[in-house]
């Protein structure tokens, strides 16, 4: 494979590390699941991959996120076209409380894994609609 091309490839997936997690919770999840007694059942195929969502895209994502809001906020700032304010450790102890919420909720009651859930997609949500609306002030 050719450096430059490889290069590029890393710097994708370190840059889109939201994707990248996603992608290693899948692929862990059905990594998890070659073990399993064979037939497999629909909820133990469910459970296995929603596992893996909440250990990788919502807990490590989120606890990456942190320290990276928190503990080089000039270069996140920088990253995301912004200045440096006291808004970027906001985002990173929220970060870590949705991060912490989803490393404990990989084994929980099903209740709480979906409300971990619904809360780190709002989160997401707000997060994106507030980087987008502010791209359109002109600023």
């Amino acid at each position: 494979m050719d450096e430059s091309k490889f290069s590029g490839l890393l710097i994708f997936f370190v840059a889109n590390y939201f994707f990248s997690f996603l992608i290693i919770g899948l692929a862990a999840g059905v990594l998890s699941l070659i073990n399993k007694p064979k037939p497999l059942r629909t909820d133990v195929v469910a459970e296995a991959l929603f596992s893996y969502y909440l250990l990788f895209t919502i807990g490590i994502n989120n606890l990456v996120n942190f320290v990276f809001h928190v503990f080089v906020g000039d270069l996140a700032a920088e990253f995301i076209g912004w200045e440096n304010s006291p808004f970027q450790a906001e985002v990173g102890f929220a970060s870590l409380g949705m991060g912490i919420a989803g490393v404990i909720c990989v084994q929980g009651e099903p209740a709480v894994s979906l409300r971990d859930t619904d809360s780190a997609c709002c989160f997401r949500l707000g997060r994106s609609c507030r980087a987008h609306l502010s791209d359109d002030r002109g600023a």
